[in-house]
């Protein structure tokens, strides 16, 4: 009986000791973490709207490539012995828009998923709290008596 009470009594101290821990650590880093959320998710709103204005503009680049392929070629038959070869800029032009087409693709996945794992953060700061808030709540003490059901 002595042996179990000892156990019991160093559980629960191992247990309230613990509990002022988490509880110390949680009060100093939340406001940080919160902060911290906040600003990756100002971050990931720039990225995206950064990353809309750069899909606009090379939507544009690649109507004015058009229109200037279609001139270039018009041009072509009035003066070709007078005109440098352009294919080999076309070419590099057209591989640039295709390696800008791609890294938008990536760089919006990337937004996306980040933006994701700050929704995943932010419900974790939740729960996290919410669990703190419970290991806070005071509890009724219980009855370490014996009962013989009298």
């Amino acid at each position: 009986h002595r042996r179990t009470t000892a156990t019991i009594n160093a559980t629960t101290s191992a247990i309230a000791e613990a509990t002022a821990s988490f509880r110390h650590n949680a009060n100093q880093d939340y406001p940080s973490l919160i902060s911290a959320v906040k600003g990756n998710r100002e971050r990931s709103a720039k990225l995206t709207a950064s990353t809309e204005i750069i899909s606009d503009n090379t939507e544009a680049i690649s109507r004015a490539r058009t229109q200037y392929s279609k001139l270039y070629r018009a041009d072509q038959w009035k003066n070709s012995r007078d005109e440098p070869d352009h294919s080999q800029q076309r070419r590099s032009a057209g591989e640039n828009l295709n390696r800008t087409t791609l890294s938008l693709v990536t760089s919006d996945q990337s937004s996306a998923e980040f933006a994701r794992n700050v929704g995943d953060i932010e419900k974790n700061l939740v729960q996290m709290n919410e669990r703190k808030q419970e290991i806070e709540k005071p509890r009724p003490k219980q009855d370490r008596g014996m009962d013989f059901g009298m």
